[in-house]
């Protein structure tokens, strides 16, 4: 089960520079069924949600004109935190929601700690 997380009003701040949690996945892969199975079916249901916002990338299409900067990615899922249109954190794999929400929460937590973006990114 996911874990609230206290959402500050730093988030507004962080929403409006277009954050993101970006996942890589192969519907063919068994990590990543069983992360939807546990974590990506609530996902837009939690506090972290709204800091930063699930965005969904098939491995196998071609990868979107903003994610060309992205390092190159090789095991699924992969979980990208974009800040200010750049790659921020990198979650890899899964093993398991208690390890996936603590990552996430650090990845959190550094992005409140960051630079705000300038202008308009992304």
């Amino acid at each position: 089960m996911a874990r609230a997380f206290a959402v500050p009003p730093l988030a507004s701040r962080i929403a409006a520079s277009h954050d993101q949690l970006v996942v890589f996945e192969d519907l063919r892969c068994r990590y990543c069924s069983l992360w939807e199975h546990d974590v990506g079916r609530i996902y837009d249901k939690t506090d972290e949600a709204r800091v930063l916002p699930l965005r969904r990338v098939d491995y196998r299409t071609t990868l979107p004109a903003d994610l060309k900067d992205v390092a190159p990615i090789t095991y699924w899922p992969t979980f990208v935190v974009m800040h200010c249109g750049h790659e921020f954190r990198r979650l890899t794999g899964y093993n398991g929601a208690d390890q996936f929400w603590g990552l996430l929460d650090n990845a959190i937590r550094a992005l409140k700690a960051a630079s705000p973006c300038e202008g308009n990114t992304v």
